[in-house]
């Protein structure tokens, strides 16, 4: 139930009453961001129940503890009393009773403690100065208040019936919400109060519509005195400014006058300004409600009531009606005279001021409160003029620290005492404050450092207001009244913290009490060490939250004497016990197969009596749920008989392969075998003994096994031998794996049944209809051996050219559909781009004209030429006819020329050239151009003195008329082919020239097939008009210009250059050809091979690796890049090539082709 549910149900009860109600709508906490939103709302929550112990099951106790449904300090324990406690939250806000905190739970737990527990933090002074002006501050609301004479006694009245109301109320937890709301100068503002009555009614919403009756226990003096201390500490929420008007409106002045409440019916759940004037008139009455009333009438509103009519002899029913109200208002008007005839009457009344008791009043004992709170000895925040249970209290305590009577009398020797302490004049008493100051400060900060509460990295002698928070800290944590002082019992506890271990110690005691830790549950390392680091300090502040000990992560004397009690050995265990020895029955009983908890702690609850009981009842034992010596040994004993059966609750790698082999007779476990022996492996393993005639226990003992063994061996398929699962090794496995990797499932090459095998042995079996077991049985390995039926058959194409950048056939069939030769161009050569520059026009080729290292050479022209030397001497000049030239005769380095019978000679290097840009022959073949007759060069270096080179100096355009029409079919008579092929042959001449040397290209195939000057049908007007159309224009990738690179024919899908010539090439990338229209992109051959043809193959039976499985090739490019051959002890790797060399078949004319399997 939401709070404004249970607020509209309160309004409905009470609805025939005079009161209006206020409906406060539940606060929820907005999130910072959708972000967070939805981070929160993707987190998965993991329930908690009895046995948990984490930093979530801390959380919901202290929720739990802030709605007073429990009483015990939160730790990290969901122990039987978290378990009860929140049965009675479910129960109260309508959830389902389960005792388990589920994620609904938590979320309305979480909201209505929020909801409940307002922001503290407490204010720090800069300085002294600051410290000072806050208590001038004080001083000057003091003053303020007392304009007010009638009203200012009857404060103090009702401060002293108030503080004997207060110790006698019960000690619950949501008394820690009645804060005291003040501001840093100590002024109580309106709107703050409205706030903490906007907490007070958060509070009263969240308890439930029936009143729980709990045993209450009166508040300890640690309570008392840090309830006192969080009163003085400032709430620091925001409140709007209509919340302030609001507050405002409804804050009345406490005044002991009774005023008249319009109803006659007030109770539980009630809200209104009645209610807060009924809270003020009890406060007055002396039966304590709040420090700041609200409007709202909750379980404290209610128990001050019932203890009002309970005091006044009515019905104790917690109901305000019109009997209590008048009760109450004659009793604060009672009060009022009285307090002014007090205020008359002094002398007769008030104690003497060197001797005060309990019930005594007047301004004298207004002082001693002073005195006692300023001593270190605190009384309230704001003293009063009555003696009341908290002075006596604190006089006793301050005659205990100074050695006198203790009798809660303030007499002469405890005033005495009092002001000498005050003075500073007491030598057997030390205390120090905020404002002193002096070495003893100093050492004080230092102690506190080394005690973890940090004050400053370099200690002063001032006492400030961060001293005085680390002193409460202290003061706070060893459950020491909260008052800021260091007085004799702080500087104590002080002293006992220092001697203690912490983090950074080095010393042999350390190791002995990790080892202790260990024992106690908390675990430390396996093997302990004299060091105390982090992990140590994280461990001991574990175990101080566990044992309700002070949280510091040091190990004082306290800490240590608990640890070595809960690991000394006990002789009896039993419900409710916390101690070492609870983890070690835990574990019994997990072992012997009463399951308790995945991770044993130290505590026994209800499920280890529950398991223990079962054990008890299974061994004939008395079913007591306490664990004895007896009871122990029994344990023990079961457990070593259970060690050799593979059980429930085991968890190894052989109930995995239990799983398995229940699996794959048919026993179905789990679709995925794992490690864990859970329920549903128990009740197969039933199932089959129950088959089997077996006795039905649900374990793995050995008959069961061997029966198991018996059935899994049946039917076993040749080669194999036996059924094979995870966890096996051996050549059997390495068989299996290359089956499956024969059907298509890769594993690797090691000879054991890892994780691997057993996923693919089950994708194998799901893929076939197989029970999906992931175990290499009968059935599985029966149908992996008939896969060897299966037949390969190889189509292929004949091979034209080496496949790598464009093919003419190609380039052919795009220009007959339509493409442009850019177009063509740019499908065969990726990421290019097609340039034109004029300085490609003027480029000169070297062609050789047949081989080098020739000793003559003939040419001859029907019109005039001349013969030059390269160093401008001309030897023959206009001749006409036949000229032969002979070099390096004997070795000398000489040309001779001979033309008609003139002969001449030189050693300079020579040249024919024709006057009239004609042409000269040269082997029957026409050229334009020059015709040289270079020294050839020898080995890359050297000019030879015997040898030359025939070379052809040409124009790129002028060779291209004579490469063009005789590397494609000038009968295509396709001008953007022809175009496609000039810039591809031109750019490929330009990346050829060098600048040493004797030539740049060839005249045949080794470079581009040249012809000089076209002749016959190969002198096309079409082609010349492609090359001089594309003049200057070349192919360039990045920027630079490429070989443009071309065969024949690819036979339908062109090849990267690397596969070719093993370099990788940008540009000259494989792309589908289907534009060639040629024979070679036709299938022309077939050939088929079963595995048993090919286990019959010599190539393979040398190998001696078994019969051949499968075949796996891989493919690229339409080509056979390599192929694996599966064999039943290995696979080995051949590439196209040498398969068709190993199969020695003369019908695969090519490693173009498909392969299709036939089983």
């Amino acid at each position: 139930m939401n709070k404004s549910t249970m607020f509209l149900i309160f309004g409905t009860l009470v609805g025939t009453t005079s009161l209006s109600f206020t409906l406060a709508p539940p606060i929820v906490a907005e999130a910072n961001s959708d972000e967070e939103t939805q981070k929160e709302e993707e987190t998965s929550f993991i329930p908690l129940e009895e046995g948990a112990e984490n930093d979530t099951v801390l959380e919901v106790e202290e929720y739990l503890e802030t709605l007073d449904y429990i009483a015990v300090a939160p730790d990290y324990i969901y122990d039987e009393e978290t378990t009860e406690a929140v049965e009675t939250f479910q129960a109260e806000n309508s959830l389902g009773i389960t005792g388990v905190v589920d994620e609904e739970t938590f979320d309305t737990l979480k909201l209505l403690a929020e909801d409940t527990v307002p922001v503290e933090e407490e204010p720090e002074a800069d300085s002294a100065e600051e410290a000072a002006d806050d208590e001038q501050d004080t001083e000057a609301v003091t003053e303020e208040k007392s304009d007010d004479s009638a009203s200012r006694e009857q404060s103090e009245d009702t401060e002293a019936e108030a503080e004997a109301a207060e110790t006698e109320e019960a000690d619950q937890s949501d008394e820690k919400q009645n804060i005291e709301v003040l501001d840093s100068s100590g002024e109580t503002e309106p709107a703050k109060e409205a706030e903490s009555e906007n907490n007070e009614e958060n509070i009263a919403t969240e308890e439930p519509e029936k009143e729980i009756q709990k045993e209450t226990e009166p508040p300890s003096e640690e309570d008392t005195e840090e309830e006192s201390s969080k009163d003085e500490e400032p709430a620091d929420e925001e409140i709007t400014d209509d919340e302030q008007q609001s507050a405002v409106a409804s804050f009345s002045t406490f005044s002991m006058q009774p005023a008249s409440i319009s109803t006659s019916l007030l109770k539980i759940g009630v809200s209104g300004s009645e209610v807060q004037q009924l809270q003020e008139n009890l406060n007055a009455a002396g039966f304590h409600v709040t420090d700041n009333p609200t409007t709202y009438f909750g379980p404290k509103t209610e128990a001050a009531v019932k203890d009002f009519q309970r005091a006044n002899k009515l019905v104790v029913d917690g109901v305000a009606g019109s009997n209590t109200l008048s009760v109450l208002e004659e009793v604060l008007s009672s009060s009022s005279t009285n307090e002014k005839n007090t205020e008359n009457n002094k002398s007769d009344n008030v104690s003497s001021p060197s001797f005060m008791k309990e019930g005594v009043s007047g301004s004298n004992v207004q002082q001693l409160q002073k005195d006692l709170n300023e001593a270190g000895f605190h009384v309230v925040n704001a003293p009063t003029v009555h003696f009341g249970p908290k002075t006596d209290q604190a006089v006793r305590d301050f005659q205990k620290a100074n050695r006198l009577v203790v009798d809660g009398v303030a007499g002469p020797n405890t005033l005495t005492k009092l002001q000498e302490v005050l003075n500073g004049s007491a030598n057997d008493y030390k205390s120090l404050k905020q404002g002193a100051s002096g070495a003893a400060v100093k050492q004080l900060q230092t102690d506190l450092n080394k005690a973890g509460f940090f004050v400053t990295e370099n200690p002063i002698t001032y006492f400030g207001p961060k001293t005085e928070r680390a002193v409460k800290d202290l003061q706070r944590t060893y459950h020491l009244p909260v008052t800021g002082v260091a007085n004799t019992a702080t500087l104590e506890t002080l002293t006992k913290t220092l001697n203690t271990y912490s983090k950074g110690d080095r010393n042999e005691k350390i190791r002995k009490y990790q080892q202790l830790l260990n024992e106690a549950g908390f675990f430390v390392t396996e093997n302990p060490i004299t060091y105390f680091g982090p992990k140590t300090e994280s461990t001991v502040r574990g175990f101080q939250r566990a044992y309700n000990l002070p949280v510091t992560g040091m190990l004082d004397s306290q800490s240590i004497q608990k640890l070595e009690d809960v690991t000394q050995s006990i002789n009896r265990l039993e419900r409710g016990v916390r101690h070492a020895s609870v983890i070690n029955l835990q574990q019994l009983l997990n072992k012997a197969g009463f399951h308790v908890t995945a991770t044993p702690i130290n505590y026994f609850g209800p499920k280890t009596e529950d398991a223990l009981i079962d054990f008890q009842q299974t061994y004939k034992l008395k079913a007591d749920g306490v664990a004895t010596d007896e009871v122990l040994d029994a344990l023990n004993k079961a457990v070593s008989e259970r060690n050799n059966a593979l059980k429930r609750y085991d968890s190894n790698s052989e109930v995995k392969k239990l799983q398995q082999t229940l699996n794959a007779l048919g026993y179905t476990v789990t679709s995925n075998p794992t490690n864990y022996f859970g329920p549903k492996t128990e009740s197969a393993l039933k199932v089959f003994q129950r088959a089997e005639g077996l006795p039905v226990t649900g374990m793995l003992d050995s008959r069961t096994a061997e029966a198991l063994e018996a059935e899994m061996n049946e039917s076993i398929p040749s080669p194999f031998t036996s059924v094979l699962s995870q966890g096996d090794s051996g050549d059997s496995v390495i068989m299996l794996k290359q089956y499956l990797e024969a059907a298509g499932y890769s594993t690797n090459t090691s000879s054991t049944y890892d994780q691997l095998t057993a996923d693919q042995v089950k994708a194998y079996q799901s893929a076939n209809g197989l029970s999906a077991s992931g175990s290499a049985n009968g059935q599985t390995l029966s149908s992996l051996v008939e896969k060897r039926g299966t037949t390969y058959v190889f189509s292929g194409k004949q091979r034209f050219g080496h496949g790598v950048g464009m093919t003419q056939w190609g380039a052919y069939g795009m220009a007959q559909q339509g493409y442009s030769y850019d177009q063509i161009l740019k499908h065969y050569y990726t990421g290019i781009d097609v340039v034109s520059s004029d300085s490609y026009k003027n480029k000169t080729m070297r062609v050789l004209l047949g081989d080098t290292k020739k000793n003559s050479a003939d040419i001859e022209s029907s019109s005039a030429y001349s013969i030059v030397t390269t160093d401008g001497d001309t030897l023959f000049e206009n001749v006409s006819g036949s000229t032969t030239v002979t070099y390096g005769s004997g070795g000398n380095g000489t040309y001779t020329v001979t033309n008609n019978g003139t002969e001449k000679t030189t050693t300079d290097p020579i040249y024919a050239v024709n006057a009239n840009n004609g042409t000269i022959e040269y082997d029957n073949v026409t050229y334009k151009g020059e015709i040289h007759f270079s020294k050839s060069i020898v080995d890359g270096k050297y000019t030879s003195s015997w040898v030359m080179d025939v070379v052809n100096h040409v124009s790129i355009d002028t060779y291209l008329e004579g490469v063009v029409p005789y590397e494609m079919y000038t009968s295509w008579n396709e001008p953007d082919a022809y175009k496609a092929q000039a810039v591809a042959a031109r750019s490929y001449a330009m990346t050829k020239i060098k600048t040493s040397g004797t030539f740049d290209v060839y005249n045949d195939t080794r470079s581009q097939v040249y012809h000089g000057v076209p002749t016959g049908s190969h002198n096309s007007p079409t082609i010349l008009n492609a090359i001089q159309s594309t003049s200057g224009q070349a192919i360039h990738y990045n920027g630079r210009l490429v070989e443009g690179v071309y065969s024949a024919s690819a036979s339908g899908h062109t090849v990267d250059a690397a596969d070719v010539w093993g370099n990788n090439v940008g540009y000259l990338i494989g792309v589908p050809d289907p534009y060639d229209p040629s024979q070679y992109n036709q299938v022309s051959w077939t050939e088929s091979f079963s595995l048993k043809d090919l286990s019959a193959v010599d190539y393979f039976k040398n190998e001696n690796k078994g019969e051949v499985l499968a075949l796996q090739p891989t493919m690229k490019n339409e080509r056979l890049q390599s192929i694996e051959v599966i064999m039943e002890k290995g696979t080995i790797t051949l590439t196209g090539d040498q398969f068709r060399s190993a199969v020695d078949s003369n019908a695969m004319k090519s490693n173009i082709l498909s392969i299709e399997e036939i089983n």
